[in-house]
């Protein structure tokens, strides 16, 4: 099993976009069954959202288990073109031992690096359809600590999550066992990242960054964007109104680039 701090000299992600883009093409039958089942009153094209999440951020659990699983179970792939990238507030730094070198660290420790490593193996590689992947990582994020280790998780809670996700296990755990399949992941989520991000979870549509206030927030722009677009879903309808100014709302946690964990 490759260390997540291995030193990295390179970002060789090009060649690994087109295995990801091969990969992608091959779920095109399996979206279309997807596609069928949430079918919109009136069609439009689907909202690009791009989410930016790490493994071990209470505030991701919170935003996936909430708001993103949910909101994507009523619409489907029909209204939202979805990727959620693992790697957050990761950043690539100097090795302590060579200046020269760059080794990677995750907010919540080498755990989160490892985490994010089999994420990664499942959402940009073997299963890169939000509905195979979705129910994995909302898995993880009930059983995984949330907080910083430096000590890898035992490896039966990604077994089990494979395994209730339905995903092949031995496939997930071969590729983050391949140091240069590993290490590649890594660095295409570290290339698909905003580098303006400032937190987790951090939310685009349509390519422009998206505050999520509470566990509405989210369904609601995605329903604004679509109706934008021309289109309309049975569940964007409790929108049609706009929201009273004293109406209260839970406020969504986040962790901090810099580090801290906070509310919005």
């Amino acid at each position: 099993m490759p260390t997540m701090r291995a030193l990295t000299k390179s970002f060789p992600f090009i060649a690994a976009f087109s295995s990801f883009q091969d990969t992608l093409v091959s779920a095109d039958n399996m979206l279309r069954k997807h596609q069928e089942e949430h079918v919109p009153v009136r069609a439009a094209a689907p909202v690009k959202v791009k989410v930016l999440d790490e493994a071990l951020c209470s505030g991701c659990k919170e935003f996936v288990q909430k708001s993103l699983a949910p909101a994507y179970e009523l619409l489907g792939a029909t209204v939202i073109e979805l990727q959620v990238i693992p790697f957050g507030n990761a950043r690539y730094v100097a090795s302590e031992d060579d200046p020269n070198e760059t080794v990677l660290e995750c907010q919540h420790g080498e755990a989160e690096c490892d985490a994010n490593s089999f994420e990664q193996c499942v959402s940009l590689h073997l299963y890169p359809y939000p509905q195979r992947y979705l129910p994995f990582i909302h898995c993880l994020y009930d059983e995984l600590p949330m907080a910083y280790s430096d000590e890898l998780i035992d490896r039966s809670i990604y077994a089990s999550c494979a395994k209730k996700s339905a995903l092949d296990w031995n496939a997930i755990a071969a590729c983050h066992d391949d140091p240069t399949r590993a290490t590649a992941l890594q660095q295409i989520a570290y290339a698909l990242t905003s580098k303006d991000h400032q937190y987790v979870p951090w939310v685009e549509i349509e390519g422009a960054h998206a505050e999520m206030e509470s566990d509405d927030s989210f369904l609601e722009a995605v329903c604004a964007a679509y109706i934008k677009k021309g289109g309309s879903h049975p569940a964007c309808a409790q929108f049609s109104t706009p929201r009273t100014a004293n109406e209260p709302t839970e406020k969504l946690s986040i962790c901090h680039a810099e580090g801290e964990e906070s509310q919005l």
